[in-house]
């Protein structure tokens, strides 16, 4: 394997990370919403 291949295998991992990282901040972000409307719809005891 050449350097110019694990360069570009490096960036493509590199890059994946990110986006998944991304990914699983936004499913946080969701999940909380989703959370706090339940919440309100159940009298809201997590205050």
């Amino acid at each position: 394997m050449n350097d110019q291949s694990q360069i570009l295998l490096a960036m493509k991992r590199k890059k994946q990370f990110k986006e998944r990282k991304m990914r699983r901040e936004k499913g946080v972000a969701g999940a909380i919403e989703k959370e706090r409307e339940e919440g309100d719809s159940a009298g809201n005891h997590m205050a």
